[in-house]
């Protein structure tokens, strides 16, 4: 009995067009799913049918001089009213994107959209169409920064109308719970639909097959060989062939991170100051992504909205603006010393991160390097409603039971429906398996019995159901450098001839403080050391030790450079004590070398080791060889915050006090160092904010005591004072947990060690 096929064109319910048996000359289909993501496929429906004359309308179509169809800007074919001698059917006019369903016995085969109908007789037309993924491919996306997010949301952000995720979706699609819910983080380009879906699925091990209305469904394909369905020996046709694929032997792929460093000089983003005026104009970035928050145009231009991708602009001038910090790392597996030839790389994928790394180097490493030979069996079939992705038990072309994925059909639809597939044998996608969905983060805590005290070891067990799980180690950061040390004071003289300071009888004019000292550089960020356990078993203990971070390098404080500004600091302290200048001079020496000053802040101690492992089988620590300090830190897309960055540089300290002297020689200190203003720290030995209590996001630092004041006495007929200004202030002294983000109030980093602006500690994370 043949076989009935259908073509649907519009709607289901009310077809703007039908065909069947009768009106269908030839129809193929090409249908694939890319079990391991290596490529963004598009179906395809090709049909030839012949319309009833009674569809014909009175049109004729426009034609160039030399034949050629004229189509206007969207690919349709213009065409204009004549004669009922050249009419042709309305089937010419249908738009783009129109649906097209081809059903076989009642089972739908595919839905499709149309993009193109040419004509082939004078009653023959041919369809020609594409699945929805087709449709994305003319369709633009703005891109933008996912800092974190969920596949669901970056999903929708794609397949809306709009350019920058807004509307309604395109195209029609489901999408499993699990799949809907995977943590997504990084950044997409402005590019197109299908290329930034296909950076979205790939970098998540996601595949899109057919749901049962032809609509693309998103997925994980990890259905074991043993619920293979049987295809049996009569639907197979007798030849073929099995090709096997010549393993690779080594995965690379590069994690992508992008930090908010707004301490970097800002960017020409656009500049058209001697160009032509633009009125509400996009412009693109070509070094995107940039932190939209830094943003500033210069009079004259205006910024009417703004991406991290883009901008829209009016008038004329310059835009700058500070781009996100993008960092790689390279994770591996297999043999390092593999060739290129023989490794697989991907290091342009930039929603790769540390959440999703463990997945893509799974699937790749089980498909091109397998222990076994992977099987391509390429052969015919009886098309009887199978579907790709799906796994199926079925005799090879030699005669061997294999089990085997279906990735590709190409039917040509006939009375008796042949299907020339693509199979896969001795290969399982790996589904969700390395994917991180749950994580637990262990910090130093206060002990319960002493809370001076803080617990820095201890154990973690597996929990039940986890078998692979990703250890995150991040050691101590290094302290942050001490502040720069004040300039000196302005002098300030008498106006009565002196010889000693027990004379001091005129009248004094205020001697005004110096400038304070610079900031010193925040703390490097301490080692990180990434494990991945793979074959974990439910119940083991491992124990943990957090590292420390260093100390801030000590404060200088003022340092004599010369005999003269010694013996004055000397004359002030001790009065009745005379120095040979061999004496000062030694001793300045002394001073500067025990100071450690050379002319540059003091550098931070290093911070210690975290380790995590089993004693006795296994230990790994942030100091082994293998162990990096991140450059743009380490951001957890599922705790959503960032570890290991490098701290800020401190607050520039107060300017020195300024004194004054009354008539008669008595000495009035009225003015203490300059307070200064930065972001609020907690300050060691300072009691605790109530609890409950949000921390404010600035707080005043007192000035020190008038710095150092100094009354030259050597020589001088006029006594000389010089008031010196404060060490610079703040991360010389560390951060803590009081650290705040200005515009929220919320904690930034909430444990932080030294002076380097990171959380020491580490965290674990598994799929569950």
């Amino acid at each position: 009995m043949a076989i009935r096929n259908q073509i649907f064109i519009g709607s289901l319910s009310d077809p703007d067009y039908y065909f069947d048996n009768e009106s269908i000359d030839e129809a193929g289909i090409v249908q694939n799913v890319a079990l391991v993501g290596q490529e963004m496929s598009v179906d395809s429906f090709t049909a030839l049918v012949r319309d009833d004359e009674n569809n014909l309308r009175d049109v004729v179509i426009l034609r160039s001089s030399d034949g050629k169809e004229i189509e206007d800007a969207v690919g349709q074919i213009l065409a204009v009213d004549v004669s009922d001698e050249l009419a042709v059917s309305d089937l010419i006019r249908l738009e783009n994107g129109t649906p097209v369903w081809f059903y076989q016995d009642d089972i739908l085969v595919g839905k499709f959209y149309v993009k193109s109908v040419e004509r082939k007789g004078k009653n023959l037309y041919q369809l020609n169409t594409v699945s929805a993924i087709g449709m994305l491919d003319e369709m633009d996306h703005g891109g933008g920064l996912f800092l974190p997010s969920t596949f669901g949301a970056v999903l929708q952000h794609i397949l809306a109308a709009g350019l920058h995720g807004t509307g309604s979706p395109v195209i029609d699609y489901a999408i499993d719970e699990d799949v809907a819910a995977q943590p997504v983080s990084g950044w997409l380009p402005h590019d197109t639909k299908r290329n930034n879906l296909y950076r979205l699925v790939f970098a998540n091990g996601v595949n899109i097959v057919k749901n049962i209305d032809g609509n693309p469904r998103f997925t994980f394909i990890y259905s074991a060989p043993d619920a293979a369905e049987d295809i049996g020996e009569e639907p197979i046709y007798n030849h073929g062939d099995v090709e096997y694929a010549k393993p690779y032997t080594r995965v690379v792929v590069y994690e992508h991170t992008f930090t908010d460093v707004q301490d970097e000089n800002p960017a020409v983003l656009f500049d058209n100051t001697e160009g032509t005026t633009i009125a509400g104009a996009e412009i693109w970035f070509s070094n995107a992504p940039v932190i939209v928050d830094t943003l500033a145009a210069t009079e004259g231009l205006t910024i009417v909205s703004a991406t991290e991708n883009s901008a829209v602009l009016r008038g004329n001038g310059k835009l700058t603006g500070i781009p996100y910090l993008h960092t790689t790392k390279e994770v591996a597996y297999g043999d390092p010393a593999a060739s290129d030839e023989k490794t697989i790389q991907v290091k342009n994928e930039p929603l790769v991160n540390m959440i999703n790394s463990a997945n893509l180097i799974n699937r790749l490493y089980a498909f091109y390097c397998p222990d076994e030979f992977i099987q391509k069996i390429n052969n015919g079939i009886l098309y009887q409603g199978q579907r790709c992705g799906k796994v199926y038990r079925f005799k090879d072309p030699f005669g061997t039971q294999v089990t085997a994925y279906l990735s590709s059909m190409e039917i040509n639809a006939s009375a008796v429906n042949k299907a020339d597939c693509t199979f896969y044998a001795n290969y399982t996608p790996a589904g969700k398996d390395g994917l991180l969905q749950c994580e637990e983060v262990i910090v130093p805590k206060p002990d319960p019995e002493d809370p001076s005290q803080q617990i820095t070891e201890g154990d973690w067990e597996v929990p039940p159901g986890v078998t692979s799980f990703k250890v995150v180690l991040i050691g101590g950061g290094t302290g942050g450098t001490s502040g720069w040390p004040g300039k000196n004071g302005k002098d300030a003289y008498t106006h009565t001839g002196v010889s000693t300071t027990d004379d001091l009888s005129g009248v004094w004019y205020g001697a005004e403080g110096g400038d304070g000292g610079e900031g010193g550089s925040g703390g490097t960020p301490g080692r990180v050391k990434v494990v991945m356990v793979e074959s974990a078993v439910p119940g083991t203990v491992y124990h943990w030790t957090l590292g420390l971070g260093g100390e801030g390098g000590a404060h200088t404080g003022f340092i004599p450079d010369t005999v003269d500004e010694l013996r004055a600091a000397l004359k002030n302290e001790d009065p009745d004590t005379e120095y040979t200048t061999e004496e000062l001079e030694e001793m300045v020496a002394e001073e500067q070398s025990l100071s450690g000053w050379t002319g540059s802040p003091n550098l931070g101690s290093a911070g210690t080791a975290t380790t995590f492992g089993i004693e006795g089988v296994e230990v790994w620590s942030t100091d082994d060889s293998d162990a990096y300090v991140p450059q743009g830190g380490v951001y957890d897309p599922i705790g959503e915050n960032y570890y290991a960055l490098t701290g800020h540089r401190s607050i520039q300290g107060g300017k020195g006090g300024a004194r004054k002297v009354q008539s008669g020689g008595t000495f009035n200190w009225v003015t203490d160092g300059e307070d200064v203003t930065g972001p609020y720290y907690h300050i060691e030995g300072e009691a605790e904010l109530p609890e409950g209590e949000t921390a404010p996001t600035s707080r005043v630092y007192s000035g020190g005591s008038t710095g150092n004041i100094l009354t030259s006495v050597s020589g001088l007929s006029e006594a000389v004072i010089k008031a010196y200004g404060g060490n610079g202030a703040g991360a010389a002294v560390g951060l803590d947990a009081r650290a705040v983000d200005e515009e929220t109030g919320l904690p930034i980093y909430e444990h932080m060690h030294g002076a380097s602006n990171q959380s020491t500690e580490w965290w674990v994370s598994w799929n569950g």
